[in-house]
């Protein structure tokens, strides 16, 4: 009779975590959360800097920038957690999320770039300075990033909730786990964009690129999970 494998310290922290679910899909969401976690800074660099040149470099243009990427990923995660707290999240949204996340970095590009008369009027008809800009300015921004940037916020509220189910104790660790998961892979992927990908292949092909491994990650999200788990 053959032996039975001995679980390692490394299965029993999946299966603390793990509702429904088999470890190894577990361990393939928490890499995919890494690596999406990589992706989502890699355009944040790349925008910053494409942004630049339509905006100016000065403290107010980077503020902006700033301001609207983290103001997205706020009302993301608002939008998933008041949504999720009467429906059950499914694992396969988070799959459709990389999908449209994936799309909307791949034609980002192009899409800040068609912009760049609106902001020539902006710079033509009002005061650089002026308070009226400023908002303006941060309105255009804002349009632009404001689905990409949603998305991303809404895909830890919906992976914790997928995985944790009605299992409310197990919230808070799952969340934190995720949570430093998804940041390890936002370090390296700021590393990978500002000193690799921007610098050799230009701000366009990084984000075609990495738009197309988030698109990937949807995909391969959505072919794993075909089946909505059930709780046991």
């Amino acid at each position: 009779m053959p032996r039975k494998r001995r679980k390692t310290r490394t299965d029993k922290s999946i299966e603390k975590y793990n509702v429904g679910l088999p470890a190894p899909k577990v361990g393939l969401i928490t890499a995919f959360f890494f690596i999406s976690g990589a992706t989502s800074l890699a355009l944040e660099v790349a925008w910053s800097k494409e942004l630049s040149y339509l905006l100016g470099v000065d403290i107010y243009a980077a503020t902006t920038v700033v301001t609207a990427f983290m103001a997205g990923l706020g009302l993301g995660a608002l939008v998933a957690a008041r949504f999720f707290r009467r429906v059950r999240a499914s694992i396969r949204v988070y799959g459709l999320l990389q999908l449209t996340i994936g799309a909307c970095g791949m034609l980002s590009i192009p899409l800040f770039r068609s912009t760049q008369p609106l902001l020539s009027i902006l710079y033509a008809h009002l005061n650089y300075d002026g308070g009226l800009f400023l908002v303006a300015r941060f309105v255009v921004v804002f349009g632009l990033m404001l689905l990409p940037v949603t998305l991303m916020g809404m895909t830890l509220p919906v992976v914790v909730g997928a995985l944790a189910g009605e299992r409310r104790p197990q919230f808070a660790s799952l969340a934190g786990r995720l949570y430093g998961v998804n940041t390890l892979g936002a370090v390296s992927g700021t590393l990978l964009a500002g000193f690799l990908l921007v610098p050799k292949m230009g701000l366009l092909r990084t984000c075609v690129l990495t738009g197309m491994v988030d698109f990937l990650i949807g995909i391969a999200v959505l072919l794993a999970f075909r089946r909505r788990p059930t709780l046991k």
